[in-house]
């Protein structure tokens, strides 16, 4: 009841027809409540008045301030002056096209980015829609056009039974942070996309689905304000399986949890590090972004689950693999006969056979497998007479080992991929079928290796110090 009477009393507060302790109560409120807030900055912004009794007796107030005094503040800031991270959360803001009703569940700004979560629902009870990755959306803010892409996390959408969902599918939608720190958008929302079942052993299957564009109009006004990400300067170096990290930074905004760092050193190659969350003892923070490769001296990111409105002392960044790319400029030549011909890299026996069909040259190389072997994949390639070759193509096969050991057909796995412990593919064996220009055979020189890659699996925990 506290917000109901508080509400009835915004549009006196914004008029100038309270006491002063009356306003005291409010804006006191109105700090520590988000959905108050929202309403308070809708009110300011357009002027119209919702069904407000202003009339009420001041007894009501009284008991509220009674009630201010009596109930703990259910926001912490944790030392930070953090803001409270749900403004803009539990909207539920609707707008119906066509029998298409979409909700905008939550609408989060902060100087990162923008986050929106939506529910699109088909009243009909027919079919499930979703937006699409050219959604169309225009933007005003306080009554001006702003220019925004909004992107699609393809992790949140859900491809749910029409039944068992109610037809109902969920999203979320992300753009830049707006330049405005409160105020007023406004969203047009064009078109949304029908997910079309596709027929599994002729039972219907949403999760192979194609989409029908439907256009259509939904419109939105969310008052909204942007917060503040707080910055923790980390400076912390450390060496895992060779490679340095300096870890720079961490910014924990209520969108989102960014680490800033970077790889220093260049004697390994291009490594591609894969984090797997960051925890506390009680919690843990998952990626919410895919790794990004690091290069010698740039800075970059990696993105988490956010933390902002229950910041720890000290925090374990969780390690899965290393991925590293190594250059090792290797040659063998290879005879002109075309005789089989054996050579060894790393300890892993290569097998090169070629020949001559018609004006074509095939050579196959085949790499000795084993999951223990040094290496994943080589990069390579095959050097041919001076000859101008007019088409050339590689087809490649081999093996997926996961991080158990369990070894897989390549062919075998597209459907449990994602299943998959950590899968690393193994190359085994390269065809590559050449033509020349002149439709002459041409004969291969040399095998020319220039790298190879291979995944480390790790264990390890950093500690990350965030208290000042």
């Amino acid at each position: 009841m506290e917000c109901e009477h508080i509400r009835e009393y915004l549009v006196a507060y914004h008029q100038g027809e309270l006491t002063p302790e009356e306003e005291a109560v409010i804006e006191e409120h109105v700090q520590t409540c988000s959905t108050c807030k929202q309403e308070s900055a809708y009110i300011k912004k357009t002027n119209q008045p919702k069904d407000a009794k202003k009339n009420k007796n001041s007894w009501i107030l009284a008991g509220i301030i009674i009630l201010f005094f009596s109930v703990a503040v259910f926001i912490l800031s944790d030392g930070e002056g953090a803001s409270e991270p749900a403004i803009g959360r539990n909207l539920n803001i609707s707008s119906v096209y066509n029998d298409i009703k979409i909700t905008i569940t939550d609408l989060i700004a902060d100087d990162i980015q923008t986050v929106i979560h939506y529910e699109i629902e088909d009243l009909s009870k027919e079919s499930l829609y979703q937006l699409g990755y050219d959604v169309d959306i225009n933007v005003t803010i306080d009554d001006e056009e702003a220019y925004h892409d909004f992107f699609m996390d393809p992790l949140s959408f859900t491809y749910d039974n029409t039944e068992e969902s109610g037809y109902i599918q969920t999203g979320v939608l992300h753009t830049s942070s707006f330049v405005n720190e409160e105020g007023l958008i406004e969203l047009d929302i064009l078109n949304v996309v029908e997910l079309v079942e596709s027929s599994v052993d002729g039972n219907p299957d949403y999760s192979h689905t194609y989409e029908e564009r439907v256009e259509g109009e939904w419109q939105f006004e969310i008052p909204f304000i942007k917060q503040k990400s707080i910055v923790k300067e980390l400076d912390e170096e450390v060496e895992i399986a060779g490679v340095s990290l300096v870890f720079h930074e961490m910014v924990i905004a209520p969108t989102t949890t960014i680490l800033v760092y970077n790889y220093d050193g260049s004697r390994l190659g291009d490594v591609y590090m894969d984090f797997s969350s960051l925890s506390t003892s009680e919690h843990i923070y998952e990626r919410t972004q895919s790794n990004y490769a690091i290069h010698y001296g740039s800075n970059h990111e990696l993105h988490f689950e956010p933390m902002y409105n229950d910041i720890p002392e000290q925090i374990f960044l969780d390690f899965n693999s290393i991925h590293i790319y190594s250059s090792q400029q290797t040659n063998f030549d290879l005879n002109s006969e075309g005789n089989t011909q054996t050579v060894e890299f790393l300890g892993t026996e290569i097998t090169i056979d070629w020949k001559n069909e018609g004006n074509e040259t095939i050579v196959e190389v085949t790499e000795e497998f084993s999951p223990d072997r040094s290496y994943e994949s080589l990069q390579f390639d095959i050097r041919f007479e001076e000859l101008e070759i007019s088409t050339i193509h590689w087809d490649q096969s081999g093996k997926i080992v996961d991080r158990n050991g369990e070894v897989y057909d390549a062919e075998d796995v597209y459907e449990i991929w994602h299943e998959l412990d950590q899968p690393r593919w193994f190359t085994e064996h390269t065809e590559i079928r050449v033509t020349s220009e002149n439709y002459e055979t041409v004969t291969p020189k040399s095998l020319e290796i220039y790298g190879y890659d291979n995944m480390i699996f790790l264990d390890d925990k950093i500690k990350l110090n965030l208290s000042d």
